[in-house]
C-alpha cells in the first residue's frame, strides 16, 4: 500500500519547528510560514507540535503557526482559531480570518475534488485524492469509501492513503480503522440476507450451545470465534448504508444479527482463555464464518 509518510520523523520536524519559533519570536518575518522544510513535509501527526505554538508568549510566533497551519491545510485547528479569533490581537486576528477562509474555501473543494475522483484518472486522480486526505472531514468518508470500492491497482491506493491520512488527522477515528479501510460492500439485498442468516444461524445456535455454557474457552476456539465476530462486525459496518435500499426482511436481520454480534463479543470478552495442546482438537461447529 502507498504511504504519504514524507521520511521525516517528529523529532526532527519538531527540531526544525522550534529552530525556527525561536527566529519568529526574534522578528524575523516568514521564519515558520515560509519555511519549505516545515511546509513539505507536514503531516498530520505533527499537528500537536503546532498546536502547542498556538499558545505562544509571542503574537509573531501564533501569527507565523497559523500561516503555516492555513499553507499547510490542517483543519483540526479550526476550533481552536475561531475562538482565537475573537480573544487574541488583532495583529494575529487578521491571521486567523486569512486561515479560516482558507478553510472554508477547502470546504466547498470537498465535492469537486470528489466529482474528479469519479471522471478522471491518473495524474489528476492523484492530485484530487491527495487534496482530499489534507483537508475531508470524517462526514466525507463514505462518499471517499465508495471509490475506495470502485477503483483497483495504483488509483486504489491513492485512495487507501486519502483514508489513512484522514483517520491521521482526526484522531478519535483510529478505533475505526480497520473498518474504515476495509473493502466496502455494494447492496445486494439477497446476499445480505444469505449471509445474516448465516451468521445468525452461528451466533445464535453454534455460540448459544457451544460457547456461552462455558467459562473457559481454549486460546484457539476464542481466536476463531473473535476473528468472525470482527468479521461481522466489519460486515454491519459495511452495510449500513445499504440499508436504505434493502426492505424490511433484511433490516430486520440487520438489527437482530448487530444485537448478537454485540451480545456475543460482551460474553466472548468475559471468558477465561487457557493454552491448549497441540492434539486438543477445535470445539466441533464453531470454527467461524
Amino acid at each position: 500500500m502507498a504511504s504519504f509518510d514524507s521520511g521525516v520523523t517528529g523529532i526532527e520536524y519538531l527540531t526544525r519547528l522550534n529552530r525556527r519559533v525561536q527566529e519568529a519570536a526574534s522578528g524575523r518575518k516568514g521564519a515558520v510560514s515560509d519555511d519549505r522544510f516545515l511546509i513539505n513535509n507536514y503531516r498530520p501527526e505533527f499537528y500537536q507540535y503546532l498546536e502547542s505554538q498556538l499558545s505562544h508568549e509571542s503574537p509573531q510566533v501564533r501569527r507565523e503557526v497559523i500561516n503555516l497551519l492555513r499553507q499547510v491545510g490542517e483543519t483540526a485547528a479550526r476550533e481552536r482559531i475561531k475562538r482565537m479569533r475573537i480573544e487574541d490581537t488583532e495583529y494575529v486576528m487578521l491571521a486567523c480570518l486569512g486561515y479560516l477562509s482558507a478553510m472554508d474555501q477547502a470546504d466547498t473543494a470537498v465535492p469537486d475534488l470528489l466529482d474528479t475522483l469519479q471522471h478522471t484518472r491518473g495524474n489528476e486522480f492523484a492530485l484530487a485524492a491527495r487534496r482530499l486526505g489534507s483537508i475531508a472531514r470524517p462526514d466525507d468518508i463514505p462518499a471517499i469509501r465508495k471509490e475506495y470500492g470502485r477503483v483497483d491497482g495504483e488509483m486504489r491506493e491513492h485512495v487507501a492513503v486519502t483514508l489513512e491520512k484522514i483517520i491521521s488527522r482526526y484522531p478519535q477515528l483510529e478505533p475505526q480503522r480497520r473498518f474504515i479501510m476495509s473493502d466496502p460492500v455494494f447492496p445486494d439485498e439477497k446476499a445480505f440476507i444469505a449471509y445474516a442468516e448465516k451468521a445468525i444461524d452461528y451466533l445464535g445456535v453454534k455460540y448459544h450451545e457451544s460457547i456461552e455454557p462455558r467459562k473457559r474457552v481454549s486460546e484457539r476456539t476464542y481466536n476463531n470465534v473473535a476473528a468472525s465476530i470482527r468479521k461481522m462486525q466489519i460486515r454491519l459496518y459495511n452495510e449500513r448504508d445499504n440499508l436504505r435500499y434493502y426492505g424490511q426482511d433484511a433490516q430486520d436481520s440487520f438489527s437482530y444479527l448487530e444485537d448478537l454480534v454485540i451480545w456475543a463479543a460482551e460474553d466472548l470478552a468475559g471468558k477465561e482463555v487457557v493454552m491448549e495442546k497441540p492434539t486438543v482438537s477445535r470445539v466441533s461447529g464453531i470454527d467461524g464464518i
